[in-house]
């Protein structure tokens, strides 16, 4: 570990790279006033810029919050992503964060369009004009990641081709290495972060990040995703063109529609805007209570509106799935917002999260009424669905109950889509779509077909663990015959008082040698055969060492503060 890299180049990029791109955002992070940060974590040695490269005056002026996002747009696109992933997860960040953060933008400067050109060349193994009859070198939209050119195939059909920037996967290949060292580096000096397992919650981001830097998954996602959507008259997803699309280069249908927070635009198409509100509320809403895959990231500038009010999903980049027996535990959780039962909705999180030790469950269920007691009595228009639930997902936070990431992508999709429908029609009444979807999902739970099949399945588990139940039993008995059986005991926080324990014995242990040796040496002195042999100089010396250990064997304990 060589001092000048402060050991980053055990993540696995060479030193002279990662250390440049490490300085750069511990620089941003000391001009905003973070350098702190770095002291805590254990990188104090980043902490420390050169001379004139203090801390912004203005930053001060700032709350945290907004510094934070400040930063994270600063330092790039892992940094973003990593604060609007953070945005949807109340549970694990206070509420004045979670809001900031999803105020963040991904626009950026497009890049020159001789490079994206080269760039889709190289992917696609031809030329451009073997590819397109036209293509725009403008970009219609440029992000930190990638940005978006409008074409049209030789078939003559428009596209959009969405193109991967040129250096940004080395880009976010160092920054996720430095984003797992700092997580672990954080983890050895705060207690709390280790608990939480936030170096694991950064592997799970990295591993998520680097899906979708590959265009070939967002594909499939949207084939997916517009398979999900087949029962939806007014909902779906833009085609993919497989022959145009490659890692870094993606080739959809292009869709000319207008983005839902355009009021002009769509007041030029003339639709009933509470129509559109209830098609996209209703698509949401069925893509993850009944098929269990939905889109994840339902911005704005991911909806378009065409037509006679259709409903367009755009980037599928950010999906996001749930199992059957998960789903029916985010109905029952629904259900119980929608009827405002506080009881029901504790019941629901202990069943879904993952409590710690320091969780006062009776506070809790208190907590939860005292949400819903303020939102009880509001007219149904005026009421937040997301926001309410947001509002719980604050209290578990209070109470350090960490739910699943799924929780966290079902409750950001629909603070999301709820906004883009109060933005078509500001008194929208999202529960009343919610509540079509929950009785949908009753319905589907009480037919006959589904009960049996659920029956079957119950039998189905129970035989298989009535037949494993003897084997198991003679594997253990056989264990104990032998002498194998072991029991395992994992005190749980015991180290502290352990290492007061053995504190305790060394202190013992070194007042016996201490009392030994003084007692020892007061009878030398008093021995004339000992003075004789010694001398009385000598005996006075070994004396007057074994007083001195002995006060301070006294002062350690006087400080101590346990005499």
């Amino acid at each position: 570990m060589s001092p000048e890299t402060g050991g980053l180049e055990s993540v696995g990029l060479r030193p002279a790279g990662l250390l440049r791109r490490a300085l750069f955002i511990a620089g941003i992070m000391r001009r905003l006033g973070f350098g702190y940060v770095l002291g805590t974590i254990g990188l104090s040695r980043f902490a420390r810029g050169r001379e004139g490269q203090g801390v912004d005056p203005h930053a001060s002026e700032l709350a945290l919050p907004v510094r934070v996002r400040i930063a994270c747009e600063e330092i790039g696109p892992v940094a973003i992503k990593l604060a609007q992933v953070l945005g949807t997860r109340p549970d694990l960040i206070p509420l004045d964060y979670v809001r900031e953060f999803r105020k963040l933008q991904d626009d950026v400067a497009p890049e020159p369009a001789e490079d994206v050109r080269n760039l889709i060349e190289d992917e696609l193994s031809a030329k451009i004009p073997q590819l397109f009859s036209e293509f725009d070198n403008e970009p219609a939209a440029a992000a930190s990641i990638g940005q978006v050119h409008y074409a049209v195939l030789h078939s003559g059909e428009k596209v959009a081709v969405k193109v991967q920037r040129p250096q940004v996967e080395k880009i976010v290949a160092m920054d996720l290495r430095i984003l797992s060292f700092v997580a672990r580096e954080a983890e050895k000096h705060l207690p709390a972060l280790k608990e939480w397992r936030i170096s694991e919650w950064t592997d799970e981001f990295a591993h998520n990040l680097r899906n979708e830097l590959d265009y070939n998954n967002e594909g499939r996602n949207a084939d997916r995703l517009r398979q999900a959507m087949e029962d939806e008259e007014k909902a779906t997803v833009p085609n993919v063109h497989w022959t145009h699309t490659s890692r870094k280069v993606l080739t959809f249908e292009r869709i000319d529609g207008v983005r839902i927070d355009d009021d002009a635009g769509m007041a030029r198409l003339r639709v009933d805007k509470h129509d559109v509100a209830a098609t996209l509320a209703h698509a949401l809403l069925r893509q993850v209570f009944v098929k269990g895959f939905f889109h994840a990231d339902p911005h704005p500038g991911n909806v378009l509106i065409r037509g006679e009010g259709e409903v367009v999903l755009l980037d599928c980049g950010y999906v996001a799935s749930i199992g059957r027996e998960t789903r029916e535990t985010m109905v029952q959780l629904l259900i119980a917002a929608l009827d405002e039962d506080s009881l029901a909705i504790c019941d629901q999180i202990l069943d879904t999260g993952v409590p710690s030790d320091d969780t006062d469950l009776h506070q809790l269920r208190l907590d939860v009424e005292r949400v819903v007691g303020r939102y009880s009595g509001i007219s149904s228009g005026k009421i937040a669905i997301g926001e309410f639930l947001e509002e719980v997902m604050g209290v578990l936070f209070t109470h350090k109950i960490r739910m699943p990431a799924f929780f966290a992508a079902v409750l950001r999709a629909m603070v999301l889509v709820e906004g883009g429908c109060r933005q078509l029609e500001p008194d929208f009444d999202f529960r009343t779509p919610a509540q079509l979807v929950a009785q949908e999902v009753l319905r589907n739970w009480v037919r006959p077909q589904n009960i049996f099949r659920e029956a079957w399945r119950a039998l189905r588990d129970m035989q298989r663990f009535s037949l494993m139940i003897p084997r198991q039993t003679s594997d253990v008995l056989a264990k104990f015959q032998a002498g194998a059986l072991r029991v395992k005991v994992e005190p749980d926080r015991l180290e502290g008082p352990l290492a007061r324990l053995d504190s305790m014995c060394n202190r013992v242990a070194f007042s016996l040698v201490v009392s030994a040796l003084v007692v020892g040496s007061s009878l030398m002195m008093a021995s004339d055969r000992a003075v004789s042999l010694l001398t009385r100089q000598g005996v006075i010396t070994i004396w007057a060492v074994c007083a001195v250990a002995g006060v301070y064997l006294l002062w350690s304990i006087w400080r101590s503060g346990r005499l």
